[in-house]
Parts: C-alpha cells; sequence; structure tokens
C-alpha cells in the first residue's frame, strides 16, 4: 500500500512507509498480499499456489520482539506483526510465504530462489540482518 502526496512541484511522490492503524487493516492488506501471490505462483507452479493459498494469515502482535513474522510449518500458518509501514508489511509477507513454500530450511538458496519466484530479491546476504530483513521499494519487483 503506497500513498500518493503532491509535492512543491505538483509531482505525485509515493510514501512507502504507510502505516497500517489497526489490525483489521494488517490482517485485510496482509491477505491481499498473499492472494497476490498464490495468483503468481499458480501461473508458474500449481502446486505451490495451492499450498499457499491453504495457508492461514493471522496479525499476532505477542510474538518475540524481535520477530516480525513467523511461519507455522505444524498448523500451516504465517503470523505478522506491526512493522514500519505497508512496505516493511509486505516484505515480511513475501519472506514468511517463501518459508511456507520449502519448509524449515532457514535463509539458504532454496528460500531464496523462492523469494525471487514471489518477487522479492535480495542484493545480498547483508540484506539479512539478524533483527530483522529490510529492503528498499527497489528490491521488490513485479516480474
Amino acid at each position: 500500500m503506497a500513498v500518493s502526496v503532491p509535492s512543491a512541484s505538483g509531482e505525485d511522490i509515493i510514501d512507502y512507509h504507510v502505516r497500517l492503524t489497526n489490525q483489521g487493516a494488517l490482517e485485510d492488506f496482509a491477505n491481499a498480499l498473499k492472494d497476490a501471490l498464490v495468483t503468481r505462483m499458480r501461473a508458474s507452479e500449481r502446486f505451490s499456489g495451492i499450498r499457499l493459498k491453504n495457508t492461514a494469515l493471522r496479525y499476532n502482535d505477542f510474538m518475540n520482539p524481535t520477530r516480525v513474522g513467523e511461519a507455522d510449518y505444524k498448523t500451516n500458518t504465517i503470523s505478522v506483526r506491526e512493522t514500519t509501514g505497508a512496505l516493511d508489511l509486505a516484505d515480511t509477507v513475501i519472506h514468511e510465504c517463501a518459508h511456507m513454500l520449502v519448509g524449515p530450511v532457514g535463509h539458504n538458496e532454496e528460500w531464496r530462489d523462492a523469494c525471487a519466484a514471489l518477487g522479492l530479491v535480495f542484493a545480498g546476504v547483508q540484506d539479512l540482518p539478524a533483527l530483522g530483513h529490510q529492503h528498499q521499494p527497489s528490491t521488490v519487483t513485479d516480474r
């Protein structure tokens, strides 16, 4: 979710750091993003799309404070919590969907390939700091 704001010159600038103000908006945005990922995956790999479609996505503000998302393979659920904005939430949803596709393998090459298949591109390992993962808008691509 981005908001266009008119600049002094009259051109619109896009603010990628829109905050989602309530749990309902956060869950709606995260689920809309997951649905878009399902559509993307079904076009190229039907069973991965089905797996993601059947994955529940829920808001959970009580998870470990160093985490903004978590994939639970046993319950086929992704949990997310408030982030710094809509772009960071999109990053988290894609990150966790990639975990659901490849299973509990950590941040290895298979997981990075799943991220790329879902549209999240990494410049390198430095994109995965210990307490989260932050990407600039230019690293989220629509292929």
